[in-house]
């Protein structure tokens, strides 16, 4: 009884202690299960809710094949050759829980996998949003920044989604925000959540809105029950930003801010705040 007890509070709860993901164009993508071997009520437990979670990303089309095992799939020659693959595994060794989350883009030839040993089970239940990131930062964002060719010394600062893909960083409760040269991105903010991102460039500024679901964890400076009733009316919060330097980028963000009265905040109103990003170099 306690681990379903647990299950409801883990998967009600799960906006806000997970990292609600996203991938970096929309693709298709196929969720494979544990082996029947290791299928215990408590691995199932864990299955269920990273597809849960990943089933909630906007852009992805996710098929559900937790009947079969990735090693089943792959013996009988029933990989994707496309899309993404994602699988679990779990075993419980000596008392130790040895987790592993992978995720696969098959026509390009890439893995990206997040491996740990846990003292306690419901440890990767509750790191679950950190498994997830780290998966999909790896096989989504690593490569915008490693495909990003040098610029000779001296030459003019060329602005285009391509010159701004990356990592960049800078504002209070957002850990990272992360640029693709297919013109979309992410935003990943310091209590989980992330933002799904559209880039555009015009001129001298390039625009970025969000995309997506609205969520009150997008804003992490309000009141708790306020952001809940204010985000569910918001408009996109969006950032007007210019280059200054190659490795920094400053701007106008449009987002909800509290409004105080008396010393307390008692309600939001939409507004603009200046802004500096900084391109993550190492």
């Amino acid at each position: 009884m306690g681990i379903f007890c647990c299950r409801r509070l883990l998967l009600s709860s799960a906006v806000f202690l997970l990292l609600t993901v996203l991938t970096a164009v929309p693709e298709n993508a196929v969720f494979f299960g544990v082996p029947a071997e290791a299928a215990s009520e408590q691995v199932l437990m864990a299955q269920d809710l990273f597809y849960n979670r990943l089933s909630a990303v906007d852009s992805l089309t996710l098929e559900d094949r937790r009947s079969v095992s990735y090693a089943e799939a792959a013996a009988a020659g029933e990989l994707p050759a496309s899309g993404v693959i994602f699988y679990l595994s779990i075993e419980n060794t000596n008392g130790k829980w040895v987790f592993s989350f992978t995720g696969e883009l098959p026509a390009e030839g890439k893995k990206a996998e997040y491996a740990k040993t846990y003292d306690s089970f419901y440890k990767i239940l509750t790191e679950a949003g950190s498994s997830i990131q780290a998966v999909m930062t790896n096989l989504f964002a690593s490569g915008a920044e490693a495909e990003e060719e040098p610029k000779a010394e001296g030459a003019p600062l060329a602005l285009s989604i391509e010159s701004l893909a990356g990592t960049w960083s800078g504002e209070d409760l957002i850990d990272k925000i992360v640029i693709l040269r297919s013109g979309r991105g992410f935003a990943i903010y310091e209590n989980g959540a992330t933002m799904n991102l559209t880039v555009a460039v015009s001129g001298s500024t390039v625009t970025f809105t969000q995309s997506g679901r609205p969520n009150a964890s997008f804003y992490p400076d309000l009141p708790r029950q306020i952001a809940l009733v204010s985000a569910q009316n918001a408009p996109p919060i969006s950032w007007a930003m210019q280059l200054v330097g190659e490795n920094t980028m400053k701007g106008i963000k449009t987002t909800l801010v509290p409004v105080v009265s008396n010393g307390e905040v008692v309600s939001a109103e939409q507004s603009q705040v200046d802004v500096s990003w900084s391109r993550q170099t190492n």
